[in-house]
Formats: C-alpha cells, sequence, structure tokens
C-alpha cells in the first residue's frame, strides 16, 4: 500500500463531501475509509463477505484474511463472547481474523493501512 496508495485514499476521502470532515466518528465512516482504500488496492477484497453463519465486514480469499472494524458493541460481555466465538469458528477454516476498532480506524489509519497490507503479502507468499 505504501504512501502513494495512502495518499491517494486520502485524496478520495477529501473528494467525497463530508467523509473527511465528519464531526463524529462511527461505524459507517470507519467501514467507508477501508472501502475506498481498498478501491485501488491490486488484490481483490471483498466487503460484506457471508461466510456461513456469518458475514465478515471484509474478505480476502487470496489472503484467507478476514476483517474486521469493530464498534463500541464488540466491548461489552456479550459482544466479546461473541467475536470469540465467531473467531474461533472462521478460524477452524484457516482464515486469519484481524479486528481494529472505530478509534484505531480514526486514529491510526495509515498504520492499520500499512498492517492490512502486511499481513495480506506475507499471507500470500
Amino acid at each position: 500500500m505504501g504512501d502513494g496508495l495512502y495518499a491517494n485514499t486520502k485524496r478520495q476521502l477529501k473528494i467525497r463531501k463530508g467523509i473527511g470532515a465528519a464531526a463524529g466518528y462511527d461505524a459507517a465512516r470507519a467501514q467507508t475509509l477501508v472501502v475506498v482504500l481498498l478501491r485501488h488496492y491490486p488484490v481483490k477484497i471483498y466487503k460484506q463477505r457471508i461466510i456461513s453463519p456469518f458475514i465478515a465486514d471484509f474478505y480476502c480469499a487470496s489472503a484467507k484474511l478476514v476483517i474486521e472494524i469493530d464498534g463500541s458493541q464488540h466491548y461489552d460481555d456479550d459482544g466479546a463472547a461473541y467475536d470469540l466465538e465467531r473467531t474461533a469458528y472462521l478460524e477452524s477454516y484457516g482464515l486469519r481474523v484481524i479486528r481494529y476498532s472505530n478509534r484505531e480506524m480514526d486514529r491510526e489509519f495509515p498504520v492499520v493501512c500499512q498492517q492490512i497490507d502486511s499481513i495480506i503479502r506475507e499471507r500470500r507468499s
């Protein structure tokens, strides 16, 4: 992904009215950040992919990677237990599950991009 792809993504976000200037931060904005980024990524990553009986936020088949963007509901006891069960199920199929909070997406977007890119490259090699 590197600086070029992140910079291009940043430009695209400025073009989309309201995204770059949104005062609050929510799951829709986090998802939008990733969608804009992945539009320029050379490896196909699907949004909202059904991996029965679950729906992954993002899925890269060639890297067997599930990318989840977690809102606050994932951090209470029920949400955390559900995520553990879900992750175990997906991992039983050889998938790797990575999770980022909305806060990480907002404050550390370039780092998140680099981590996703690194994991995809590692798992595809």
